[in-house]
This record gives structure tokens, C-alpha cells and sequence, in this order.
């Protein structure tokens, strides 16, 4: 799989970060080398994949597509909180 952006995944709030719930797998096949989650007012919060996996972990949800998507299941990012915020001013 490629990146986003150069060599960067890009999210942002309600984002989805992959299909299935398996995280790990996800990265494993991932080509990035580095993350981004672009805050509602713009700032970048650039992680390593370690980072991510626990950003994604506290902050990701997992959902389903819908009926006319197939349905599947998959792990989307929740809406913009004080905890999500205060992790990234102090993580990444």
C-alpha cells in the first residue's frame, strides 16, 4: 500500500484508518514511514509508527461500512476530544 502524501498517512478527525480491525496487519503492509493527524484548526501532529499504533489503539473505534460498501468491518478514528488532543500535544 502507498502513503498519502509523499511517505506520510494523512488523518484527520472520523477519518477511516483501515479496513478489518487488525491494526498491526494494517501496518505491516503499510509503506509509510511516518504519520499525520491535521487538527480542526490545522496543526500537524507528525508520529512514528509505534506512535501511531498507540494513537490508534486510545482513539480509534471499530465500525462497519455501510450495507452499500459491503459491510465490512473496519477502524475509524473518533471526533476531536480534550484527551485526543492533550495525547498528541504530549506524544507526538
Amino acid at each position: 500500500m502507498g502513503s498519502d502524501v509523499l511517505n506520510f498517512q494523512v488523518k484527520s478527525a472520523r477519518a477511516t484508518v483501515c479496513k478489518g480491525t487488525d491494526i498491526q496487519a494494517y501496518l505491516d503492509m503499510d509503506a509509510s514511514e511516518a504519520y499525520i493527524y491535521a487538527d480542526k484548526q490545522g496543526t500537524a501532529y507528525i508520529m512514528n509508527r509505534v506512535e501511531y499504533t498507540t494513537f490508534i489503539t486510545l482513539f480509534g473505534t471499530q465500525t462497519r461500512e455501510s450495507s452499500r460498501n459491503g459491510g465490512g468491518a473496519k477502524i475509524r478514528l473518533k471526533d476531536e476530544t480534550k484527551a485526543m488532543m492533550a495525547w498528541l500535544r504530549e506524544n507526538s
